[in-house]
């Protein structure tokens, strides 16, 4: 029990940080894909194109964050044959929805597969857990993702908020404009999100809090 519990305490930590970055750059990604990439021959159809993509793998690494936790904590219990078959069901599963859906889809279907992948893993991994962990089903955990929802919509409208107050450099501008115009919006993004997220889940920012002055 206390192990699962442990496993669950991890897991609400890296949800807490890897929810804001997935939401700032869903909101923000045609305007990083710009800063990093709009020169010589990848226009604004290319950033366009790519913030696409961005949004939607994005995702992906908010799965494979939390996936990651869970196997970890079966390698841990020495469950090493449960973290196979779920990686290489997840694989097959990514592999038959190339096959299948590239023709009609194109593009879009290998990006369902990326993200089908770390989904699949992640359910088994959370289904499995009471046998394979031990323990009881951790309490509150509803709660905390309703919270972190909670403070992860805030944000979100802060940084629309944001983007109507203080819009965006016209394209093309130099990185000198388009740099610091963003590293502001994100910094205030974070302020409101830290604000939400010490307001909504205050065990989970503590806990966060101390691992921080520990280190």
């Amino acid at each position: 029990t206390e192990y699962r519990a442990r496993v669950a305490e991890v897991l609400r930590l890296v949800l807490l940080i890897a929810a804001p970055a997935v939401v700032l750059t869903a909101l923000h990604a045609p305007a990083l894909v710009r800063v990093l990439f709009e020169r010589g021959e990848f226009g604004p159809a290319d950033t366009l194109f790519t913030s696409g993509i961005v949004r939607v793998l994005v995702w992906q690494m908010f799965l494979a964050a939390a996936t990651g936790v869970y196997a970890q904590a079966y390698l841990a219990v020495e469950d090493s044959r449960l973290v196979s078959v779920v990686r290489v069901a997840g694989h097959l599963a990514s592999t038959v929805t190339y096959v299948l859906l590239f023709q009609y889809f194109g593009l879009n279907a290998i990006l369902s597969g990326d993200i089908l992948a770390p989904a699949l893993a992640l359910a088994i991994f959370a289904g499995m857990a009471s046998r394979r962990i031990g323990g009881e089903r951790p309490a509150g955990l509803g709660r905390f993702l309703l919270s972190l929802a909670g403070a992860n919509l805030v944000m979100a409208a802060a940084i629309l908020a944001m983007l109507r107050i203080w819009p965006a450099p016209p394209s093309p501008s130099p990185l000198t404009a388009e740099g610091p115009w963003l590293a502001g919006q994100v910094i205030v993004a974070l302020v409101v999100y830290l604000l939400g997220a010490r307001l909504l889940m205050p065990t989970e920012w503590r806990t966060l809090s101390q691992r921080l002055r520990r280190r």
